[in-house]
């Protein structure tokens, strides 16, 4: 028994054959494994529909305005602190 074993071993790490026979099971392995584990997603997590019925959030026009202001306020501060020194230090 012990030899059959060590000559199936030997046949399965020391062959061609057996490494593709190695790679083959492993590939069976896991894409039924990787079904049964999709299946369960799917069973636990249901389909709502098409991304493209899902609407934007809606922002009003005065808060578009007040982020547009803030934001622009922002740039010319950030603009400023990173301006280069043009070499006049009168202090």
């Amino acid at each position: 028994m012990s030899e059959q074993v060590a000559d199936f071993l030997a046949w399965l790490l020391g062959t061609r054959n057996g490494m593709f026979a190695v790679l083959g099971a492993c590939l069976v392995f896991f894409t039924v494994l990787a079904w049964v584990l999709e299946r369960g997603t799917r069973k636990r997590y249901h389909d709502h529909g098409d991304d493209a019925d899902e609407e934007e959030p809606y922002i009003p026009g005065e808060e578009m305005q007040r982020l547009g202001k803030a934001i622009g306020k922002a740039r010319s501060e950030l603009d400023t602190v990173l301006a280069p020194d043009d070499g006049d230090d009168d202090a």
